[in-house]
Protein backbone atom coordinates (compact mmCIF):
# COMPACT_ATOMS: atom_id res chain seq x y z
CA UNK A 1 0.00 0.00 0.00
CA UNK A 2 3.14 2.34 0.72
CA UNK A 3 5.12 3.56 -2.28
CA UNK A 4 8.75 3.91 -0.97
CA UNK A 5 11.63 5.43 -2.37
CA UNK A 6 15.31 4.50 -0.86
CA UNK A 7 18.17 6.71 -0.46
CA UNK A 8 21.46 6.22 -0.68
CA UNK A 9 21.74 4.63 2.58
CA UNK A 10 18.81 2.29 2.47
CA UNK A 11 16.70 4.28 4.75
CA UNK A 12 13.10 4.07 3.89
CA UNK A 13 10.92 7.28 3.65
CA UNK A 14 7.15 7.85 3.16
CA UNK A 15 6.65 9.78 -0.33
CA UNK A 16 4.21 12.90 -0.18
CA UNK A 17 0.72 11.42 -0.40
CA UNK A 18 1.73 8.96 2.76
CA UNK A 19 2.42 11.97 4.77
CA UNK A 20 -0.79 13.23 4.31
CA UNK A 21 -2.52 9.72 5.18
CA UNK A 22 -0.45 9.83 8.71
CA UNK A 23 -1.79 13.50 8.97
CA UNK A 24 -5.53 12.44 8.71
CA UNK A 25 -5.06 9.52 11.08
CA UNK A 26 -3.63 11.98 13.15
CA UNK A 27 -7.03 14.15 13.27
CA UNK A 28 -9.09 11.36 13.61
CA UNK A 29 -7.00 10.21 16.69
CA UNK A 30 -7.23 13.68 18.54
CA UNK A 31 -11.15 14.61 17.78
CA UNK A 32 -12.17 10.83 19.10
CA UNK A 33 -9.83 11.76 22.07
CA UNK A 34 -11.88 15.66 22.17
CA UNK A 35 -15.19 13.86 21.87
CA UNK A 36 -14.78 11.42 24.35
CA UNK A 37 -13.46 13.81 27.14
CA UNK A 38 -16.37 15.72 26.53
CA UNK A 39 -18.79 12.86 27.06
CA UNK A 40 -17.17 11.96 30.13
CA UNK A 41 -17.40 15.25 31.09
CA UNK A 42 -20.88 15.15 30.54
CA UNK A 43 -21.71 11.79 32.15
CA UNK A 44 -19.82 13.07 35.30
CA UNK A 45 -21.98 16.11 35.88
CA UNK A 46 -25.00 13.81 35.21
CA UNK A 47 -23.75 11.59 38.07
CA UNK A 48 -23.05 14.73 40.43
CA UNK A 49 -26.42 16.05 39.38
CA UNK A 50 -28.45 12.91 40.76
CA UNK A 51 -26.04 12.67 43.47
CA UNK A 52 -26.88 14.75 46.90
CA UNK A 53 -25.34 18.07 46.59
CA UNK A 54 -23.00 18.86 48.69
CA UNK A 55 -21.30 21.95 48.67
CA UNK A 56 -17.60 22.59 49.27
CA UNK A 57 -16.67 23.84 52.51
CA UNK A 58 -13.86 26.17 50.45
CA UNK A 59 -13.26 27.43 46.56
CA UNK A 60 -10.28 25.41 46.96
CA UNK A 61 -12.13 22.06 46.88
CA UNK A 62 -14.84 23.30 44.12
CA UNK A 63 -11.94 23.96 42.01
CA UNK A 64 -10.31 20.23 43.29
CA UNK A 65 -13.71 18.74 42.58
CA UNK A 66 -13.78 19.96 39.07
CA UNK A 67 -9.86 19.12 38.31
CA UNK A 68 -10.65 15.32 39.06
CA UNK A 69 -13.57 15.18 36.67
CA UNK A 70 -11.29 16.46 34.12
CA UNK A 71 -8.47 14.37 34.91
CA UNK A 72 -10.91 11.36 35.00
CA UNK A 73 -11.92 12.55 31.79
CA UNK A 74 -8.73 13.33 30.56
CA UNK A 75 -7.40 9.68 31.41
CA UNK A 76 -9.89 7.88 29.76
CA UNK A 77 -10.01 9.89 26.39
CA UNK A 78 -5.86 8.77 26.55
CA UNK A 79 -6.85 5.25 27.11
CA UNK A 80 -9.39 5.16 23.80
CA UNK A 81 -7.41 7.39 21.59
CA UNK A 82 -7.66 5.30 18.70
CA UNK A 83 -11.39 4.46 19.13
CA UNK A 84 -13.75 5.30 15.84
CA UNK A 85 -14.96 9.06 16.53
CA UNK A 86 -18.68 9.12 16.95
CA UNK A 87 -21.01 12.09 15.75
CA UNK A 88 -22.85 13.44 18.35
CA UNK A 89 -26.11 14.22 17.25
CA UNK A 90 -28.55 17.46 17.31
CA UNK A 91 -30.38 16.34 20.69
CA UNK A 92 -26.72 15.50 22.40
CA UNK A 93 -25.45 18.97 21.06
CA UNK A 94 -28.81 20.33 23.09
CA UNK A 95 -28.68 18.89 26.24
CA UNK A 96 -24.68 19.24 26.61
CA UNK A 97 -25.40 23.08 25.94
CA UNK A 98 -28.24 22.80 28.46
CA UNK A 99 -26.07 21.35 31.31
CA UNK A 100 -23.40 23.72 30.35
CA UNK A 101 -25.90 26.73 31.46
CA UNK A 102 -27.01 24.83 34.19
CA UNK A 103 -23.62 23.99 35.69
CA UNK A 104 -22.74 26.83 38.63
CA UNK A 105 -19.54 28.46 38.48
CA UNK A 106 -16.60 28.08 40.13
CA UNK A 107 -16.63 31.52 41.89
CA UNK A 108 -20.12 32.70 43.82
CA UNK A 109 -21.15 29.46 43.90
CA UNK A 110 -22.48 29.61 47.79
CA UNK A 111 -25.71 30.87 48.32
CA UNK A 112 -26.28 33.82 50.34
CA UNK A 113 -26.54 33.50 54.19
CA UNK A 114 -30.28 33.53 55.36
CA UNK A 115 -31.91 36.23 58.10
CA UNK A 116 -32.03 32.93 60.36
CA UNK A 117 -28.49 32.10 60.07
CA UNK A 118 -27.49 35.90 60.36
CA UNK A 119 -29.57 36.32 63.66
CA UNK A 120 -27.60 32.94 65.04
CA UNK A 121 -24.78 33.93 64.62
CA UNK A 122 -25.03 37.14 66.00
CA UNK A 123 -26.24 35.47 69.17
CA UNK A 124 -23.17 35.69 71.38
CA UNK A 125 -23.57 39.71 70.82
CA UNK A 126 -27.34 40.52 70.74
CA UNK A 127 -28.59 37.81 73.78
CA UNK A 128 -24.77 37.01 75.63
CA UNK A 129 -24.92 35.91 78.74
CA UNK A 130 -27.89 37.76 80.66
CA UNK A 131 -27.09 35.86 84.22
CA UNK A 132 -23.70 37.29 84.27
CA UNK A 133 -24.58 40.51 82.44
CA UNK A 134 -21.79 40.34 79.61
CA UNK A 135 -21.85 40.31 75.75
CA UNK A 136 -19.12 38.74 73.60
CA UNK A 137 -18.58 39.69 69.47
CA UNK A 138 -20.12 37.18 67.41
CA UNK A 139 -18.58 33.00 67.98
CA UNK A 140 -16.51 34.41 70.56
CA UNK A 141 -14.09 33.07 71.50
CA UNK A 142 -13.38 32.45 68.42
CA UNK A 143 -12.67 34.63 64.82
CA UNK A 144 -15.51 36.43 64.30
CA UNK A 145 -17.41 35.54 61.07
CA UNK A 146 -16.41 37.75 57.74
CA UNK A 147 -19.98 40.32 56.45
CA UNK A 148 -21.83 40.60 59.48
CA UNK A 149 -23.33 43.47 61.49
CA UNK A 150 -25.13 42.68 64.60
CA UNK A 151 -27.27 45.60 66.52
CA UNK A 152 -28.23 45.53 69.85
CA UNK A 153 -29.89 47.65 72.65
CA UNK A 154 -29.20 47.55 75.98
CA UNK A 155 -32.11 48.77 78.36
CA UNK A 156 -31.83 49.43 82.53
CA UNK A 157 -34.82 49.46 84.37
CA UNK A 158 -36.60 52.96 85.21
CA UNK A 159 -34.58 55.68 86.70
CA UNK A 160 -31.40 53.53 86.76
CA UNK A 161 -28.32 53.96 83.58
CA UNK A 162 -25.74 51.66 82.20
CA UNK A 163 -21.73 51.36 83.03
CA UNK A 164 -20.29 49.26 80.03
CA UNK A 165 -17.05 48.10 80.66
CA UNK A 166 -14.46 45.26 78.12
CA UNK A 167 -12.51 42.56 79.98
CA UNK A 168 -10.26 39.90 78.98
CA UNK A 169 -10.21 40.24 75.08
CA UNK A 170 -10.39 43.42 72.45
CA UNK A 171 -9.25 42.57 69.05
CA UNK A 172 -10.65 44.33 66.03
CA UNK A 173 -8.91 45.32 62.79
CA UNK A 174 -7.40 48.29 63.47
CA UNK A 175 -7.72 50.95 60.43
CA UNK A 176 -7.55 54.53 60.56
CA UNK A 177 -11.13 55.45 60.94
CA UNK A 178 -12.10 51.84 61.48
CA UNK A 179 -13.16 51.55 58.20
CA UNK A 180 -13.69 48.06 57.94
CA UNK A 181 -14.41 46.19 61.48
CA UNK A 182 -15.56 47.77 64.18
CA UNK A 183 -17.70 48.06 67.20
CA UNK A 184 -19.98 51.56 67.28
CA UNK A 185 -21.56 52.55 70.57
CA UNK A 186 -24.14 55.34 70.91
CA UNK A 187 -25.67 56.56 73.65
CA UNK A 188 -29.60 56.20 73.80
CA UNK A 189 -31.91 53.34 71.91
CA UNK A 190 -31.33 54.43 68.45
CA UNK A 191 -29.03 54.56 65.34
CA UNK A 192 -29.10 58.01 65.40
CA UNK A 193 -28.44 58.85 69.13
CA UNK A 194 -25.54 60.68 70.27
CA UNK A 195 -22.51 58.13 68.89
CA UNK A 196 -19.89 58.07 72.09
CA UNK A 197 -17.38 56.05 69.88
CA UNK A 198 -16.07 53.91 67.32
CA UNK A 199 -14.04 50.96 67.85
CA UNK A 200 -11.03 48.97 66.62
CA UNK A 201 -7.80 47.44 67.14
CA UNK A 202 -6.29 46.03 70.27
CA UNK A 203 -6.77 49.08 72.44
CA UNK A 204 -9.47 48.47 75.62
CA UNK A 205 -12.18 51.23 74.98
CA UNK A 206 -12.81 53.69 78.22
CA UNK A 207 -14.90 52.39 80.48
CA UNK A 208 -18.76 53.64 79.30
CA UNK A 209 -21.43 55.22 81.03
CA UNK A 210 -24.71 55.99 79.34
CA UNK A 211 -26.89 59.46 80.15
CA UNK A 212 -29.83 57.42 80.21
CA UNK A 213 -31.08 54.23 80.34
CA UNK A 214 -30.35 52.67 76.95
CA UNK A 215 -26.40 51.56 74.77
CA UNK A 216 -27.35 51.06 71.14
CA UNK A 217 -24.86 49.10 69.99
CA UNK A 218 -23.81 47.99 66.54
CA UNK A 219 -20.90 45.16 65.60
CA UNK A 220 -19.45 45.42 61.21
CA UNK A 221 -16.91 43.72 59.82
CA UNK A 222 -15.93 43.49 56.45
CA UNK A 223 -15.19 40.61 54.10
CA UNK A 224 -11.45 39.74 54.71
CA UNK A 225 -9.88 39.59 58.07
CA UNK A 226 -11.56 38.20 61.06
CA UNK A 227 -9.95 38.67 64.47
CA UNK A 228 -10.89 37.16 68.02
CA UNK A 229 -13.31 40.17 69.23
CA UNK A 230 -14.39 41.27 72.30
CA UNK A 231 -15.90 40.29 76.03
CA UNK A 232 -17.47 43.57 77.69
CA UNK A 233 -19.35 43.04 81.18
CA UNK A 234 -22.33 45.89 81.79
CA UNK A 235 -24.24 46.92 85.39
CA UNK A 236 -26.63 49.16 85.98
CA UNK A 237 -26.66 52.46 88.40
CA UNK A 238 -29.07 54.46 89.55
CA UNK A 239 -28.97 57.93 88.04
CA UNK A 240 -28.24 61.05 89.47
CA UNK A 241 -31.55 62.13 91.03
CA UNK A 242 -30.34 65.66 91.00
CA UNK A 243 -30.14 66.07 86.79
CA UNK A 244 -33.05 66.46 84.56
CA UNK A 245 -33.72 63.49 82.70
CA UNK A 246 -33.37 63.54 78.82
CA UNK A 247 -34.95 60.11 78.71
CA UNK A 248 -38.62 61.25 77.13
CA UNK A 249 -39.56 57.63 75.75
CA UNK A 250 -41.12 58.75 73.23
CA UNK A 251 -42.20 56.27 70.69
CA UNK A 252 -45.68 56.13 68.88
CA UNK A 253 -46.99 53.48 67.55
CA UNK A 254 -49.20 53.22 64.29
CA UNK A 255 -50.22 50.26 61.95
CA UNK A 256 -53.35 49.50 59.68
CA UNK A 257 -54.16 50.51 56.06
CA UNK A 258 -53.89 54.32 56.75
CA UNK A 259 -53.42 56.96 59.61
CA UNK A 260 -52.41 59.94 60.26
CA UNK A 261 -49.07 60.93 62.02
CA UNK A 262 -49.59 64.57 63.47
CA UNK A 263 -47.66 66.48 65.87
CA UNK A 264 -50.49 66.16 68.11
CA UNK A 265 -49.60 63.13 68.87
CA UNK A 266 -47.36 63.60 71.43
CA UNK A 267 -48.39 62.87 74.87
CA UNK A 268 -49.09 66.26 77.08
CA UNK A 269 -47.19 64.75 79.95
CA UNK A 270 -44.16 64.70 77.63
CA UNK A 271 -44.50 68.09 76.01
CA UNK A 272 -44.80 69.48 79.86
CA UNK A 273 -41.60 67.38 80.67
CA UNK A 274 -40.12 69.19 78.01
CA UNK A 275 -40.87 72.38 79.11
CA UNK A 276 -40.16 71.84 82.55
CA UNK A 277 -36.96 70.21 82.33
CA UNK A 278 -36.17 72.74 79.41
CA UNK A 279 -34.66 69.68 77.14
CA UNK A 280 -35.19 68.95 73.53
CA UNK A 281 -38.15 67.10 71.86
CA UNK A 282 -37.27 64.20 70.69
CA UNK A 283 -40.02 61.20 69.62
CA UNK A 284 -40.43 58.78 66.80
CA UNK A 285 -43.02 57.62 65.34
CA UNK A 286 -42.65 53.76 64.29
CA UNK A 287 -45.06 52.75 61.18
CA UNK A 288 -45.63 49.01 60.05
CA UNK A 289 -48.31 47.48 58.17
CA UNK A 290 -48.90 44.06 56.43
CA UNK A 291 -45.96 41.55 55.40
CA UNK A 292 -45.23 42.17 52.06
CA UNK A 293 -46.45 45.81 51.96
CA UNK A 294 -45.22 48.79 51.82
CA UNK A 295 -45.94 52.26 52.90
CA UNK A 296 -46.68 55.65 51.40
CA UNK A 297 -46.52 59.24 52.84
CA UNK A 298 -48.21 62.33 52.11
CA UNK A 299 -47.55 65.69 53.86
CA UNK A 300 -51.04 67.44 54.37
CA UNK A 301 -49.57 70.10 56.49
CA UNK A 302 -45.75 71.09 57.71
CA UNK A 303 -44.77 73.77 59.28
CA UNK A 304 -41.96 74.36 61.60
CA UNK A 305 -40.78 76.96 63.70
CA UNK A 306 -37.10 77.25 62.68
CA UNK A 307 -37.41 76.53 58.85
CA UNK A 308 -33.99 76.35 57.25
CA UNK A 309 -32.51 75.49 60.71
CA UNK A 310 -31.64 71.95 60.55
CA UNK A 311 -29.90 71.55 63.87
CA UNK A 312 -32.83 73.07 65.88
CA UNK A 313 -36.09 71.86 64.57
CA UNK A 314 -36.15 68.18 61.60
CA UNK A 315 -38.18 65.51 60.27
CA UNK A 316 -36.23 61.96 59.41
CA UNK A 317 -37.39 59.07 58.05
CA UNK A 318 -35.73 55.88 58.09
CA UNK A 319 -36.56 52.42 56.83
CA UNK A 320 -36.66 49.17 59.60
CA UNK A 321 -32.95 50.24 60.64
CA UNK A 322 -32.67 53.66 62.44
CA UNK A 323 -28.95 54.17 61.37
CA UNK A 324 -27.68 57.66 59.68
CA UNK A 325 -26.58 55.86 56.76
CA UNK A 326 -29.99 54.40 55.51
CA UNK A 327 -31.47 57.66 56.51
CA UNK A 328 -34.35 58.07 53.06
CA UNK A 329 -34.99 61.60 54.01
CA UNK A 330 -34.51 64.69 55.93
CA UNK A 331 -37.04 67.35 56.04
CA UNK A 332 -35.87 70.80 57.69
CA UNK A 333 -37.30 73.72 55.22
CA UNK A 334 -40.76 74.54 55.07
CA UNK A 335 -42.44 71.97 52.51
CA UNK A 336 -42.55 68.34 52.71
CA UNK A 337 -42.62 65.59 49.98
CA UNK A 338 -44.18 62.17 49.52
CA UNK A 339 -42.11 59.40 50.46
CA UNK A 340 -42.40 56.10 49.68
CA UNK A 341 -40.93 53.04 52.11
CA UNK A 342 -39.48 50.19 50.64
CA UNK A 343 -40.61 47.74 53.35
CA UNK A 344 -43.56 47.42 55.07
CA UNK A 345 -41.98 49.05 58.85
CA UNK A 346 -40.83 52.52 58.55
CA UNK A 347 -39.36 55.24 61.31
CA UNK A 348 -40.05 58.86 61.71
CA UNK A 349 -38.14 61.03 64.09
CA UNK A 350 -39.13 64.60 65.19
CA UNK A 351 -36.71 66.41 66.95
CA UNK A 352 -37.25 70.13 68.11
CA UNK A 353 -35.13 72.59 70.78
CA UNK A 354 -37.06 74.28 73.14
CA UNK A 355 -37.45 77.54 70.75
CA UNK A 356 -39.34 74.91 68.57
CA UNK A 357 -41.10 72.60 69.81
CA UNK A 358 -44.70 74.55 68.84
CA UNK A 359 -43.86 72.78 64.70
CA UNK A 360 -46.50 71.37 63.35
CA UNK A 361 -47.05 68.94 60.62
CA UNK A 362 -49.62 66.68 59.28
CA UNK A 363 -48.96 63.51 57.48
CA UNK A 364 -51.24 60.64 56.01
CA UNK A 365 -49.68 56.97 55.75
CA UNK A 366 -51.39 54.44 53.35
CA UNK A 367 -50.68 50.75 53.23
CA UNK A 368 -50.07 49.35 49.57
CA UNK A 369 -48.81 46.10 47.51
CA UNK A 370 -46.72 46.24 44.50
CA UNK A 371 -49.07 44.04 42.06
CA UNK A 372 -46.64 43.52 39.52
CA UNK A 373 -48.26 42.04 36.45
CA UNK A 374 -50.48 40.75 38.25
CA UNK A 375 -53.98 41.86 39.40
CA UNK A 376 -55.59 43.17 42.64
CA UNK A 377 -58.14 40.71 44.50
CA UNK A 378 -61.03 41.51 45.18
CA UNK A 379 -60.39 43.18 48.67
CA UNK A 380 -58.58 45.32 46.91
CA UNK A 381 -58.64 48.82 45.23
CA UNK A 382 -56.65 49.26 41.24
CA UNK A 383 -55.10 52.63 42.18
CA UNK A 384 -53.74 52.07 38.19
CA UNK A 385 -49.94 52.65 38.74
CA UNK A 386 -49.28 48.92 39.40
CA UNK A 387 -50.30 49.30 43.20
CA UNK A 388 -53.36 47.95 44.84
CA UNK A 389 -54.67 49.69 48.28
CA UNK A 390 -57.66 48.62 50.89
CA UNK A 391 -60.68 48.71 49.03
CA UNK A 392 -62.42 50.18 51.95
CA UNK A 393 -59.80 53.14 51.51
CA UNK A 394 -62.04 54.41 47.81
CA UNK A 395 -63.84 57.54 47.86
CA UNK A 396 -63.08 58.12 51.46
CA UNK A 397 -62.19 62.12 51.10
CA UNK A 398 -58.80 61.26 51.13
CA UNK A 399 -56.23 60.59 48.40
CA UNK A 400 -54.67 57.19 49.17
CA UNK A 401 -53.38 56.26 45.34
CA UNK A 402 -50.58 58.34 44.43
CA UNK A 403 -52.43 59.95 41.39
CA UNK A 404 -55.65 60.02 43.71
CA UNK A 405 -57.75 57.68 41.53
CA UNK A 406 -59.39 56.34 44.49
CA UNK A 407 -61.31 59.82 44.80
CA UNK A 408 -62.34 60.03 40.95
CA UNK A 409 -65.89 59.45 39.88
CA UNK A 410 -67.65 59.09 43.76
CA UNK A 411 -70.59 60.14 45.10
CA UNK A 412 -69.14 62.26 46.92
CA UNK A 413 -67.64 64.35 45.31
CA UNK A 414 -71.24 65.25 43.39
CA UNK A 415 -72.24 66.21 46.88
CA UNK A 416 -69.31 68.33 46.91
CA UNK A 417 -70.01 70.11 43.55
CA UNK A 418 -73.61 70.34 44.34
CA UNK A 419 -72.25 72.18 48.09
CA UNK A 420 -70.26 74.67 46.19
CA UNK A 421 -73.35 75.64 43.80
CA UNK A 422 -75.08 76.12 46.93
CA UNK A 423 -72.98 78.18 48.35
CA UNK A 424 -71.74 80.65 45.44
CA UNK A 425 -75.69 80.75 45.54
CA UNK A 426 -75.78 82.41 48.45
CA UNK A 427 -72.83 84.60 48.01
CA UNK A 428 -74.46 85.71 44.89
CA UNK A 429 -78.01 86.58 47.02
CA UNK A 430 -76.50 88.25 49.78
CA UNK A 431 -74.66 90.36 46.86
CA UNK A 432 -77.90 91.10 45.08
CA UNK A 433 -79.72 91.77 48.35
CA UNK A 434 -76.96 94.38 49.25
CA UNK A 435 -77.48 95.69 46.09
CA UNK A 436 -81.48 95.92 46.69
CA UNK A 437 -80.84 97.48 49.92
CA UNK A 438 -78.91 100.02 48.91
CA UNK A 439 -80.94 101.11 45.82
CA UNK A 440 -84.14 101.14 48.69
CA UNK A 441 -81.99 103.25 50.62
CA UNK A 442 -80.74 105.94 48.31
CA UNK A 443 -84.46 105.88 47.35
CA UNK A 444 -86.03 106.99 50.68
CA UNK A 445 -83.17 109.51 51.38
CA UNK A 446 -83.75 110.91 47.58
CA UNK A 447 -87.77 111.18 48.65
CA UNK A 448 -86.89 112.51 51.95
CA UNK A 449 -84.27 115.40 50.50
CA UNK A 450 -87.73 115.94 47.68
CA UNK A 451 -89.76 116.69 50.11
CA UNK A 452 -87.40 119.14 51.90
CA UNK A 453 -87.23 120.96 48.54
CA UNK A 454 -90.90 121.19 48.27
CA UNK A 455 -91.61 122.43 51.62
CA UNK A 456 -89.17 124.77 51.20
CA UNK A 457 -91.01 125.68 48.24
CA UNK A 458 -94.11 126.39 49.42
CA UNK A 459 -92.70 127.89 52.53
CA UNK A 460 -90.26 130.21 50.40
CA UNK A 461 -93.76 131.20 47.76
CA UNK A 462 -96.10 132.22 50.89
CA UNK A 463 -93.01 135.01 52.27
CA UNK A 464 -93.10 136.18 48.65
CA UNK A 465 -96.94 136.11 48.50
CA UNK A 466 -97.04 138.59 52.10
CA UNK A 467 -94.45 140.72 50.69
CA UNK A 468 -95.90 141.40 47.61
CA UNK A 469 -98.76 142.61 49.25
CA UNK A 470 -97.38 144.78 51.92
Amino acid sequence: MWRLSRWSSGSVVPRPRSWLLILLIIGQTVYAAATTKESNQLEWIQQQQQQPQTIPTTSQEAYHQLEAADTASTTFSYRTAFATPTIPNKNNEDQAHALTLSRPPRAGRFERETEADQVDRCRLFVQGDPTKNELYSPEYPNLYPKNINCTRVITAPKGQIIRLDFRNSFNIEAKEECKFDFLEIRDGQYGFSTQIGKFCGTDFPPEITSKERYLWLHFHSDDTIEYTGFSAVYEFLDRNREAPSTDLNCTIEKDGYEGFINSTDVPTEIREQVIRDKIALDCIWRIQVKDNWKIFLKFLDFHLSKPNDCDTNFLDIFPEQTVMPKRVKNFCGSAGESITAESNILHMRFYAEQSAINSTFAILFTAFRDRGSGSCTADEYDCEDATCIDKDLKCNLRDNCKFRWDEEKCKSETNGQSEHVVIIIIVFGLILGGMVITFIVNCIRKIIRDQKIIRWQFQFSGSSKKLHKA
